[in-house]
């Protein structure tokens, strides 16, 4: 009897996981980011008394499914800086600050409705803040839930609150939300099917702001971590740009650029396109390139960026890697493509990442242990070539080409 009850349980629970993906929370590059912990970075100085932060529009809801929904919110503490507060905004209703500790758990009032195949409330129905007068790191779990059918999504939210008063780290590379990327990798996905043109270029991605009241002169290092054997990496930054330098070479394995910037005090540097990064790559494989910012007159204000690039020939992905374990039908699809994996997928959790032909991440969802098929909504896709790709543990294990017509 205690088996058939588990048993049960243990059904019900990937029925709910698998109903929460109908309910998708978006970033602003359209990935998914269901359970996701989206990590806010925020830097003060510990003379000022208003140390309010906040973020908006970084996420959004869209309703996958053909019947429309009722979102509710409810927000859990799960760890916090002690003395510090947070209130959050969600459609129409904000909750004032509440001192942590408090009032563990938190419902909103308001809720947001989402049209079938639809955002729900234009881009900004949700916003966070939290004030704190010292530094430390607080996560916090929102909970979304369609009040008609029960499903849920949940997204974790990360605060790392930084003194930069003495010693901090005063330069920073922010997105363009403004958000602080410091020690992010960011992966290009570089896709090809003409072997004549496998030249990729990454431009405007990256700003420069000197968070400090006096002027930084920046200067760029950059390293590599991993390479492409046979492959080409160079960089622009200022005015001026790096020789080809070819992946593996001894003399060109760190290079200091020759141009540096000025960016002026509590100011971003005044245009995106400081800083751009190309491959060229005649095979497909995975590159990482560290690059280093750092202040000529103060040598301990650094700045790292990771730059992972990630290559494939989608005229020949199929036969990448021919022990693909699972397919899809029907291919060319229209509106819904399914994925059939003849052996249940193994990992606790698995992410599905689709792909266009610009190698932009169009999709992203998770697949929990023992999926078997998956149904790909593809309504909103325009027609073309596409990549569907399976990660487990960081890793790209399975690749398929899909057509969309």
């Amino acid at each position: 009897m205690r088996k058939k009850i588990l048993s049960a349980f243990l059904l019900l629970m990937l029925f709910n996981f698998a109903d929460a993906q109908d309910l998708q929370i978006r970033d602003y590059q359209g990935n998914v980011v269901n359970g996701d912990t989206i990590t806010l970075t925020k830097y003060y100085n510990s003379s000022n008394f208003a140390n309010v932060f906040e973020q908006k529009k970084f996420i959004k809801f869209f309703n996958s499914t053909s019947t429309g929904m009722v979102m509710k919110l409810m927000r859990e503490e799960v760890l916090t800086i002690p003395g510090s507060y947070d209130y959050y905004c969600y459609g129409q209703q904000c909750l004032g600050p509440i001192k942590a500790g408090v009032q563990p758990t938190r419902t909103s009032n308001d809720t947001v409705p989402i049209n079938p195949n639809s955002y729900g409330l234009g881009d900004a129905p949700f916003a966070v803040y939290i004030d704190s007068a010292s530094a430390g790191t607080a996560i916090y779990r929102y909970i979304f839930t369609d009040e008609i059918s029960r499903t849920n999504a949940v997204v974790y939210i990360r605060w790392v609150i930084i003194d930069n008063s003495a010693n901090g780290p005063n330069f920073q590379l922010r997105d363009s939300l403004g958000s602080n990327i410091n020690g992010d990798t960011i992966e290009v996905n570089a896709l090809y099917r003409d072997v004549a043109n496998q030249t990729f270029v990454k431009e405007s991605f990256l700003r420069f702001y000197n968070n400090t009241p006096a002027n930084q002169n920046i200067s760029l290092f950059r390293s590599e971590r991993s390479i492409i054997p046979g492959s080409f990496d160079q960089f622009c930054f200022g005015s001026g740009c790096s020789p080809l330098m070819t992946a593996g070479d001894g003399t060109t394995r760190n290079v200091l650029s020759q141009d540096s910037i000025v960016i002026n005090a509590n100011s971003y540097f005044p245009v995106d396109t400081a800083f751009s990064v190309r491959l060229d790559s005649a095979k497909s494989g995975d590159a990482l390139y560290a690059y280093n910012f750092s202040d000529k007159v103060n040598k301990n204000n650094i700045a790292t960026i990771y730059i992972k690039w990630i290559v494939l020939d989608v005229t020949s992905i199929d036969e990448i890697q021919p022990g693909n374990d699972f397919a899809i039908y029907p291919n060319p699809a229209a509106r819904v493509a399914k994925l059939n994996f003849e052996t249940p997928l193994a990992n606790n959790r698995q992410e599905l990442q689709l792909f266009n032909i610009l190698g932009e991440k169009v999709f992203r969802t998770f697949l929990s242990q023992g999926t078997t098929s998956y149904e790909l909504n593809l309504e909103m896709l325009e027609e073309g070539i596409y990549v569907v790709n399976i990660i487990a543990d960081g890793v790209r294990v399975l690749s398929k080409k899909l057509i969309v017509k």
